[in-house]
């Protein structure tokens, strides 16, 4: 039996052409592929950062529940005096740029570096999301105080405005 045959004895059976059905299969290769590399890449990629996202947050969320507790148990279990109010310095984080990318930060006090900048100060990201923690915690507690350091035009305010605004925060606790 030859090729003709055989293609013609499964179109009597099937009630199918074969070459029709080879390039239906064949369409549906080449819309699947057009599909994995338009679609399916994007969309998991697109997944896989979101997934990323929330793993940071479940993160996140396990790191503050466990600094809770930690502050839970110094206060009540080890009784450690609680304090009264806590300040945050709200700086102008252009000030923080310039500070920590062009000024050489040296001194006795930043030895332990042994000429390396401090991780911590490296990652400008890295310091935004640590004000925005501060100022979420301020946003949701009475104990926490922001003093706003800068001035109207965005620049740092002077020591001396910086220390009348912590003043104002202090004095009725004085007071009482």
């Amino acid at each position: 039996m030859n090729f003709q045959a055989f293609t013609g004895a499964v179109e009597a059976f099937v009630g199918v052409n074969f070459f029709t059905m080879i390039a239906a299969w064949c369409n549906l290769l080449i819309l699947f592929l057009i599909l994995k590399k338009l679609l399916f890449k994007p969309l998991k990629n697109m997944i896989d950062s979101r997934q990323k996202e929330i793993d940071d947050m479940y993160a996140d969320a396990e790191s503050s529940k466990k600094s809770a507790e930690n502050m839970r148990t110094e206060y009540e279990e080890f009784a450690i005096p609680q304090p009264d109010l806590s300040i945050f310095l709200d700086v102008p984080f252009a000030f923080t740029e310039r500070k920590l990318q062009q000024e050489v930060r040296t001194g006795e006090d930043r030895d332990y570096l042994n000429g390396q900048k401090d991780i911590h100060e490296a990652s400008l990201d890295l310091q935004r999301r640590v004000r925005e923690v501060y100022l979420e915690a301020a946003a949701c507690s009475d104990d926490i105080k922001v003093v706003d350091c800068s001035t109207a035009e965005g620049t740092m305010a002077s020591p001396e405005a910086i220390y009348e605004r912590i003043m104002q925060h202090i004095t009725p606790l004085i007071a009482k």
